[in-house]
């Protein structure tokens, strides 16, 4: 079958908050989700993002156009 998935950022979170909202929503536990999130971050090269409100990061992304 096909699944359709909303991906909506949080705007007024940080990369890590909207990270931690998504995984918090699949009943993991702390250890797993901290484990998850840095995975990520070092998987997509975004560690320098992790604290960086998402409306902050999208006006940096931008600019750079």
């Amino acid at each position: 079958g096909i699944v359709f998935q909303d991906f909506r950022l949080l705007p007024k979170k940080t990369v890590y908050e909207n990270l931690k909202y998504v995984l918090s929503e699949r009943n993991l536990n702390n250890t797993e989700i901290e484990t998850r999130i840095n995975q990520a971050l070092i998987n997509f090269q975004i560690e320098r993002y992790k604290d960086i409100k998402v409306k902050d990061l999208l006006e940096i992304v931008n600019k750079g156009k």
